[in-house]
């Protein structure tokens, strides 16, 4: 009988259990975007972009690693990094030199908020 009472209120306690440990479990989906605004000529370029989610503690203070890869052996490195202010917005230092090559920002896993991707963009050093 005893057995039956310890099972019961175990059976319970798990079922109230349940939604918060679902709730817990849930992760809140990112996005990245990266662009680069030409400043005036030989200034370089202003590399820039927004983190979004419905989840606003998975946007303030996100770091962000912008990534290269060069032509000469088409392998991606990191380059440089930024932190996403509470409305999303990231930015790397102005005047940031826009070496030839394809670019990309992601933004890792971080609690609950999934890691994301930007798209890739193409700098030149045409200015």
């Amino acid at each position: 009988m005893n057995r039956r009472i310890v099972g019961g209120l175990m059976l319970a306690g798990l079922l109230m259990l349940g939604p918060g440990l679902a709730n817990a479990a849930k992760s809140f989906s990112t996005q990245v975007t990266i662009t680069a605004t030409r400043n005036a000529p030989f200034t370089g370029y202003r590399i820039s972009g927004t983190v979004a989610s419905s989840d606003k503690t998975c946007v303030k203070g996100r770091l962000v690693k912008v990534y290269l890869r060069r032509a000469v052996d088409r392998a991606f490195y990191k380059t440089a990094q930024a932190v996403a202010k509470s409305n999303g917005k990231w930015a790397l230092p102005k005047n940031h030199p826009l070496a030839p090559g394809k670019y990309y920002a992601k933004a890792d896993r971080k609690g609950s908020c999934r890691a994301a991707k930007s798209k890739t963009i193409t700098g030149s050093a045409y200015y």
